[in-house]
C-alpha cells in the first residue's frame, strides 16, 4: 500500500503550472493576511503552515486545486482531527474572511450544549450535531459519534466526528492509505472507487492504522525489527540480555555485534527463525501477488484466511486495483446482499458495496448525501441498521 504522502506529490505535480491572484485583506485583529481573491482558501493555507511532512503537502495541494468548498472541507476535518484550532475569541473562522460561512467547523466547537449548532448553511439542534462527511460538499445533522463502528468504513472517530485520517496509531502500526492511489479526478465521491474519497479534486485513500513488519518506527514485537536487534520499550535497539531473545535464545556477541543467537526456531520469539545461528525476521506471505487472496479468503494481519470484518475483504491488492466490495459472511468473503451486511454509510447495489446514487439505495426512508447513507434516526436505515454518527451503519 502506498502512503498518502504519494497523492500529495501527484497533486502536486498537477498543480505546477496552477496560481491565484493574492490580495491582501484585514484579518479582523488589526493584522493584514494573505487571502486568495478568486478562491476564499486563506484559512486552509494558514493551517497547512502549522503541519508537516505529508500532512502539510497534502493540505498544500488541496489549496492549490483552489476550489473554496474542497478548502472548506479539508479545513473542517483537520480541525475535527485535533489540529488547526480556531484563533481565541474567534468564531471558527478567521474574521472577515467570506470564506467563514463555508467552513464546516465554523460555530460547531462554540455552541454551548443547548444552542444549535450551524455550520456551512446547516443549523442542528441538539442532541443532534453539525456532520461534514469525508469529501462531503454537504453539511447534515446527525448524532455525535461516540466509537469508530458509528462512522463510515476505514475513518476513524475523533472528538464526535468521523475522519479519515489516521488518529495516534499503536506501537507496531503505521498509517497507511487502504488502497493504491488510483490517480483520478472527481468531482465528487461517487466518481472515486471504493477505498477512496474526493478530497482537493482528487481521489484520496482512506487511511487506517495497519501492522508494521520490519524496520518499524516503533514495535511490539522482535519481529518488527531488522535482523539483529529486539523490541524493548516498543523501540528496536540491540539485544542486552538473553530474556530480550525469546524462549531458549541466548544474547551473545557476533561478528557484527550483540545478536540472539539460537539453534532451532524455537528458541526464538515467535514468528521469528532461526537462520544461520541468528534470530531473523520472518515476513508473512502478505496478500499482495497480482491475483491476490485466493477466492472467498480475506487478508487478516497480511496474510490470507477466514475474514471477521468488512475490510479484512476490501484490502489493497498489486497495483491500483478497485477493491471488490465483498462483505464477510460466516468467515468467507462474498458478495453482499443487503446494505446491513456493508461498512457504515455505504449501500449494497449489484451484489457490491459502495457509494449511494440513489435515495432509495439507502432503504425505504433513506437518505443518499454525497455518496452516503445519511441519517438523523434509525427510521431514516434499513433494516439491520441504526443510525451512527450520521450515516446508517449494522446494529
Amino acid at each position: 500500500m502506498i502512503h498518502r504522502a504519494t497523492i500529495a506529490i501527484v497533486v502536486a505535480a498537477m498543480l505546477g503550472a496552477c496560481g491565484g491572484g493574492v490580495t491582501q485583506h484585514d484579518s479582523g485583529d488589526g493584522g493584514a493576511e494573505a487571502v486568495d481573491s478568486s478562491t476564499g482558501c486563506a484559512p486552509l493555507a494558514a493551517c497547512c503552515a502549522t503541519l508537516t511532512g505529508a500532512e502539510q503537502s497534502l493540505c498544500n495541494a488541496v489549496v492549490g486545486v483552489g476550489n473554496a468548498q474542497d478548502c472548506a472541507t479539508e479545513l473542517g476535518q483537520l480541525r475535527a482531527a485535533g489540529q488547526c484550532a480556531p484563533r481565541p475569541g474567534s468564531d471558527g473562522g478567521d474574521a472577515g474572511d467570506s470564506s467563514v460561512e463555508m467552513n464546516p467547523d465554523a460555530e460547531m466547537d462554540v455552541q454551548s450544549a443547548d444552542a444549535p449548532a450551524t455550520c456551512m448553511g446547516v443549523t442542528c439542534t441538539p442532541p443532534l450535531a453539525c456532520n461534514v462527511l469525508p469529501g462531503s460538499t454537504t453539511a447534515t445533522c446527525g448524532p455525535k459519534c461516540q466509537a469508530d463502528s458509528d462512522c463510515p468504513a476505514w475513518t476513524t472517530c475523533q472528538s464526535g466526528s468521523c475522519s479519515a485520517k489516521c488518529s495516534t496509531c499503536p506501537a507496531g502500526q503505521t498509517c497507511q492509505g487502504v488502497t493504491n492511489p488510483s490517480g483520478h479526478q472527481c468531482t465528487s465521491n461517487t466518481s472515486c472507487g471504493l477505498g477512496e474519497y474526493c478530497q482537493g479534486g482528487m481521489c484520496s485513500p482512506y487511511e487506517v492504522c495497519t501492522e508494521c513488519v520490519g524496520g518499524c518506527p516503533s514495535c511490539a514485537s522482535n519481529n518488527q525489527c531488522i535482523l539483529g536487534e529486539v523490541c524493548v520499550g516498543n523501540q528496536c535497539v540491540t539485544c542486552t540480555s538473553s530474556s530480550q531473545c525469546g524462549p531458549t535464545a541466548t544474547c551473545a556477541s557476533t561478528h557484527t555485534g550483540m545478536q540472539c543467537t539460537c539453534t532451532v526456531n524455537g528458541d526464538c520469539a515467535s514468528p521469528e527463525t532461526c537462520a544461520a545461528g541468528i534470530c531473523t525476521v520472518t515476513n508473512p506471505p502478505g496478500c499482495n501477488p497480482p491475483e491476490g487472496c485466493p477466492t472467498g479468503q480475506g487478508c487478516v494481519n497480511n496474510t490470507c484466511g477466514a475474514c471477521s470484518t468488512f475490510g479484512d475483504c476490501n484490502q489493497s491488492t498489486f497495483g491500483p486495483q478497485p477493491l471488490p466490495g465483498l462483505v464477510c459472511i460466516a468467515g468467507v468473503c462474498t458478495a453482499c446482499t443487503a446494505s446491513s451486511q456493508c461498512g457504515g454509510g455505504m449501500a449494497c447495489v449489484g451484489g457490491t458495496c459502495g457509494t449511494c446514487a440513489t435515495n432509495a439505495q439507502c432503504g425505504a426512508s433513506g437518505q443518499c448525501t454525497d455518496g452516503f447513507c445519511t441519517c438523523t434516526g434509525d427510521q431514516q436505515c434499513g433494516t439491520g441498521q441504526r443510525c451512527g454518527g450520521g450515516v446508517c451503519v449494522p446494529m
